[in-house]
């Protein structure tokens, strides 16, 4: 029961969660009936240390708009009222899914740690340190988007600290070395590391280190190498092996450098990434792929170490940014797609002579990419138009049709073409930070955020 319901202009409805930072309600906001998540101090609690941090909260998650961070809508801290609202996530935590399945596969655990690296992404390149990374700050809406909650412990660079040095906050399980030592200031690759842990133990059910008591976890990850994530689980995938071992280094310097520099790894995972993901989140693909002995691949080695190395079959080809595509275009058609275009060069060419026929052929895939229905030949006029952008100031144009284009992968193609062109595809760089910015589709985020990097670096060579 609660004492007080009411929290103006919020009816609170019931208890959804408890830390020590707050506790969460479920609330109505009257003026409209809508369905919000309130976290709020409790009046009885007058440390000022918790107080300061609640107000600094306030203001770290107000900045935080993005898809796959928990929305804040504002709050109030006056008197002894201290709370802010935010959007009410139904779906419920990892921790949930843990708890209800003990383990999740290597596959949804890759879609789901692509959408870690989106949210940790965006807070890092505002300064803005987690320090409280673990599958119970991981909130599924009911279709499946993954949201980073609860900056109570977070940490902004060159802000006032509100943690005496040397001292430990955070989760005792997901902690990374220099949080335990209170040294250094923790950084991007702190929540990385804690990434790492939530990565194994989706994917394990366990965490990497365990014990009887928290003192002998916190010393296991000061001193202990982590197993492999092989080790427990063997047919986990060598790639994501290689991320999450990646990830558990103990000293900054060998983990990534960045959350983004996490999400091109695990893209680059072709079998699970391109394989439509059935309801249990395991691909048809990634269900044969050891049958297939076309390639391999050396798998990671740990740094440092005198692991050896090997091998598993696995494919390579492109992917959406760590996320499944609709569909696949099989080989065959993409080779019949460009037998045709080369047909119908030559065509045009025999009628009209060379220079004619160029222009009615860029002409021609100019309108495919505006007017077909066909997303498949979309994506291919995407392609033709791409190498004809190589040098062709038309075509390059004609492209920007494909960055707003309605189906998701014929954005993400258009992306990647357009990165394709180097120190050419400049004048994309503003319509790149915007889909970074402001598309609805982490895959199209993920491809935008990685060729305006790629753009800008190629240009100032």
């Amino acid at each position: 029961m609660i004492e007080n319901r009411w929290l103006w202009p919020f009816e609170l409805l019931e208890k959804v969660g408890e830390g020590g930072m707050g506790v969460v309600y479920k609330a109505r906001f009257v003026k409209n009936d809508r369905i919000f998540a309130v976290k709020l101090v409790p009046t009885d609690i007058s440390d000022q240390t918790i107080l300061s941090r609640f107000e600094r909260e306030i203001e770290i998650v107000k900045g935080l708009k993005h898809p796959n961070i928990v929305s804040s809508f504002g709050g109030v801290c006056e008197g002894d009222r201290r709370f802010y609202a935010m959007e009410f996530i139904d779906g419920g935590t990892l921790d949930d899914q843990l708890r209800d399945k003990g383990r999740i596969s290597s596959d949804l655990t890759i879609l789901y740690a692509g959408q870690m690296c989106a949210g940790l992404q965006f807070a890092h390149e505002r300064g803005i340190i987690h320090r409280d990374i673990k599958p119970g700050n991981f909130l599924l809406t009911s279709k499946g988007r993954l949201k980073l909650a609860d900056f109570g412990l977070a940490t902004v660079h060159a802000a006032s600290k509100l943690t005496a040095a040397g001292r430990t906050l955070g989760t005792f399980r997901y902690m990374a070395p220099e949080q335990i030592r209170g040294r250094p200031e923790p950084c991007p690759q702190t929540d990385l590391y804690a990434l790492g842990v939530v990565l194994f133990e989706l994917v394990t059910g366990q965490p990497p280190f365990k014990a009887d008591n928290p003192a002998d976890v916190l010393n296991q990850h000061l001193k202990k190498e982590p197993p492999l994530l092989s080790s427990v689980v063997p047919d986990a995938p060598d790639e994501l092996v290689g991320v999450v071992d990646n990830l558990l280094q103990k000293a900054i310097e060998d983990r990534p450098e960045s959350a983004t520099e996490v999400a091109r790894a695990l893209d680059r995972m072709d079998d699970v990434f391109l394989a439509p993901v059935s309801r249990t989140g395991r691909s048809k693909k990634a269900a044969s792929k050891d049958s297939d002995p076309e390639a391999t691949v050396t798998a990671p080695v740990r740094r440092g170490s005198s692991r050896s190395t090997s091998t598993r079959s696995t494919k390579t080809g492109r992917t959406n940014a760590g996320f499944p595509t609709r569909f696949e275009f099989p080989s065959w058609s993409i080779a019949a797609a460009g037998s045709l275009l080369l047909i119908l060069c030559l065509w045009i060419w025999s009628l009209r002579g060379p220079a004619v026929a160029y222009q009615q052929t860029r002409s021609h895939w100019t309108e495919v990419l505006a007017t077909s229905s066909s997303v498949e030949e979309r994506v291919t006029s995407v392609r033709v138009l791409a190498h004809m952008a190589i040098d062709d100031d038309r075509a390059l144009d004609a492209l920007e049709a494909g960055l707003d284009d309605s189906e998701t992968d014929v954005r993400v193609e258009t992306i990647r073409s357009i990165e394709s062109l180097g120190p050419r595809a400049s004048r994309y760089v503003q319509q790149m930070t915007r889909l970074q910015r402001e598309d609805e589709e982490s895959s199209v985020r993920y491809a935008a955020s990685t060729a305006r990097e790629a753009i800008k670096k190629s240009d100032d060579l």
